[in-house]
């Protein structure tokens, strides 16, 4: 065999066996369709929609309305909460006492007690269009005997606290009323009423 013979020969299984290592090789996974085309940017919210919310909170003896006061809260709908409270500081009085001498008024001292209505509420996308409200209300009033509630000492008034936590799926300009609970002291129902809109 000659020297050229002899070469091509060599250059021939050298060839042969890289081929069979690189067909023996395996291949990398293919990366999954979510991480092409610039190995995928997280996927950005959905934007706040602004909304406005109104409660409505109504109290009845029976069936006859006594009271009805609206509130309007203005939320998105980035579950951050939308808080509105109002009340006032009312003076309760504690202790009456006689000066000495017996010819003058009586005094009197004063406690000053928080009252008003608190409303929380936050506002989340749902499906099919809806949104789902959380709201929170908590509510504190002063009742006296003149109010007709029964047990109320004369001259001697009581704090009257109510609570309501709910969740509700509404579209918009619906609206709900859920009757939340009679009151124990003096005979009232309290409903609550919530309407959602879109603001345009």
């Amino acid at each position: 065999m000659t020297l050229h013979r002899l070469i091509v020969a060599v250059l021939a299984v050298m060839t042969f066996a890289s081929g069979a290592a690189l067909a023996q090789e395996p291949k990398p996974a293919p990366e999954p369709q979510a991480l092409l085309a610039g190995r995928v940017q997280a996927k950005s919210p959905a934007p706040a929609i602004p909304l406005e919310v109104q409660v409505v909170i109504s109290r009845y003896q029976g069936e006859k309305k006594v009271s009805s006061l609206p509130y309007t809260l203005a939320v998105n709908s980035d579950n951050i909460n939308s808080q509105l409270t109002v009340g006032a500081n009312i003076p309760v009085p504690v202790t009456t006492f006689s000066p000495a001498g017996g010819n003058t008024a009586p005094l009197m001292s004063y406690n000053y007690q928080n009252i008003g209505t608190n409303i929380d509420c936050r506002v989340t996308t749902a499906e099919d269009g809806r949104f789902e409200l959380s709201v929170s209300v908590d509510e504190s009033t002063v009742v006296t005997n003149a109010d007709g509630a029964s047990g109320v000492v004369a001259g001697v008034p009581v704090m009257r606290n109510f609570k309501s936590r709910n969740r509700l799926l509404l579209r918009d300009g619906q609206t709900r009323q859920y009757t939340a609970a009679t009151d124990r002291v003096n005979g009232e129902t309290i409903r609550i009423e919530v309407t959602l809109r879109v603001v345009k």
